[in-house]
């Protein structure tokens, strides 16, 4: 175990992460020879990963030392063939760990197959992946099907929802009942109707991001006090 552990050390693994990476692949990496630990970090070297960003990958998603080189290379091949360059594979990796060694294949294909049905290509899925890739931990039937249903009941058709998903990825990350569903109603509430905001949405996704009590009421209260805009008219501003 000793020798294991100096190893991870090597590769810039904290002392506090060296539990987490034992706790759940700590068999296999003890059966494992220094030789083979070093080659998977060589190969993740040579397809973008920086050096200096090892411990913190592998400290967050510890499985990708439990791999077999043959199951490595087919994930890495899963997001490569989207197009990535070593860069954009490289950085999503580090961005979320968790995106190359956590999820099963069929977890990985039913999402990119979701984000295909949109109607985009593999190549922008892949910019997609690279740019947020986070969006692999969000489930299809308990995240963006449920969101996907209350854009609808907004007017916002297939092609709308395409737009925000590519200006902002981030709001298909976004829990629906405590931060999309409470911004909407405080919408309905001052006068705005459903297709305007889902108007609004399409044009400006980032909206949904923003805190409710931070930005948008108080724009809302100085339209109010300050602008001299009416409540009838609050929805047109």
């Amino acid at each position: 175990i000793r020798f294991r552990v100096e190893w991870l050390k090597s590769i810039h693994v904290k002392g506090r992460f060296l539990g987490v990476v034992f706790m759940r692949v700590g068999e296999t990496i003890i059966r494992r020879s220094i030789e083979e630990l070093d080659e998977i970090v060589l190969y993740l070297e040579n397809e973008g990963v920086k050096r200096d960003w090892m411990g913190y990958i592998m400290s967050r998603c510890p499985e990708l030392l439990a791999f077999s080189m043959e199951v490595l290379k087919t994930r890495v091949a899963f997001y490569t063939d989207m197009g990535m360059n070593e860069h954009d594979f490289g950085t999503m990796v580090y961005d979320f760990p968790k995106v190359l060694g956590y999820f099963s294949f069929e977890e990985m294909r039913q999402k990119v197959n979701y984000l295909k049905d949109f109607g985009l290509s593999d190549t922008d899925v892949g910019k997609l992946l690279a740019f947020k890739p986070q969006l692999m931990a969000c489930g299809v039937e308990e995240r963006w099907k449920p969101f996907l249903k209350f854009l609808y009941y907004l007017g916002i058709d297939r092609e709308g929802m395409k737009r925000m998903l590519v200006v902002k990825p981030m709001v298909f990350c976004v829990d629906l009942e405590t931060t999309i569903a409470p911004k909407v109603r405080f919408l309905q509430d001052i006068g705005i109707k459903d297709d305007a905001i889902g108007r609004m949405l399409v044009r400006f996704p980032p909206l949904l991001t923003y805190s409710l009590y931070k930005k948008i009421r108080p724009v809302v209260v100085f339209l109010l006090t300050k602008a001299g805009v009416t409540q009838k008219n609050i929805g047109k501003a």
